[in-house]
């Protein structure tokens, strides 16, 4: 079941109401995007797409956050 939830007076975007879900999905799921696309109800593709859209994936699939953990990592 879905918490309630309100709109603050300001107003929001749908856009903006997607990248939080997308993160808290990611979150929930430990990073796994399967599990977080099955959370959203959504293709796993079609969470990639989010995550590219909202910057948390780079085009070429890698995590933005990722980061080589030694230069042995950075040649291969």
């Amino acid at each position: 079941m879905l918490a309630r939830l309100y709109i603050p007076e300001g107003g929001t975007s749908l856009e903006e109401v997607e990248h939080h879900m997308v993160e808290l999905a990611m979150r929930q799921a430990n990073g796994n995007q399967t599990h977080a696309a099955k959370l959203l109800n959504i293709s796993r593709d079609a969470l990639r797409y989010k995550l590219k859209k909202i910057g948390l994936i780079r085009g070429d699939g890698e995590e933005e956050s990722a980061q080589p953990n030694s230069d042995e990592d950075l040649v291969r």
